[in-house]
């Protein structure tokens, strides 16, 4: 991870992750603090790609990292697979 400090509180978090996924806050104060980290970096990666920004490698997540946030690996009903934390 590079030097870049994140100055984030408690209610960004979780706005972020009620945004981004539909949780309640109940359910985000029982992530732990590797989920919570984890899921931001997936989140920030997914935004950097869709506008370009290739970031850089800490950004990235494989599909492992996310497994071992407790991610369940699903089909759609397309055929693409995604990873359901």
């Amino acid at each position: 991870m590079d030097d870049t400090s994140y100055d984030i509180d408690w209610a960004e978090i979780v706005d972020i992750l009620a945004k981004e996924y539909g949780w309640t806050i109940e359910y985000i104060k029982s992530l732990d603090l590797g989920q919570i980290t984890l899921l931001l970096k997936v989140i920030k990666a997914r935004y950097d790609k869709q506008n370009n920004n290739e970031g850089t490698t800490d950004n990235e997540l494989s599909i492992s990292d996310l497994k071992a946030i407790g991610g369940k690996e699903q089909t759609r009903e397309d055929g693409r697979k995604e990873i359901v934390i």
